[in-house]
């Protein structure tokens, strides 16, 4: 019997990890709220300082005329 090993230290004990992360249930909540509103935060920032090209389109009805304002100038 000195040769055995006791396997009653070597449980693992499911209520009492429960009951750890219970004592520790404000910080699981807090910390990835925090973590994902700093990353929204930082996404929106980011997204403020990107660029996009604008493409405008001028649709010149006149210019068969010859003039560009014709039918403003005629009123």
């Amino acid at each position: 019997m000195a040769g055995q090993i006791q396997t009653d230290d070597y449980e693992i004990s499911i209520v009492d990890i429960l009951a750890k992360l219970w004592r520790r249930r404000g910080l699981l909540v807090i910390i990835p709220i925090l973590t994902g509103g700093l990353g929204v935060l930082a996404l929106l920032l980011m997204a403020t300082q990107i660029s996009a090209p604008v493409v405008h389109y001028v649709n010149l009805t006149g210019i068969e005329k010859g003039c560009y304002g014709c039918s403003v100038m005629s009123r």
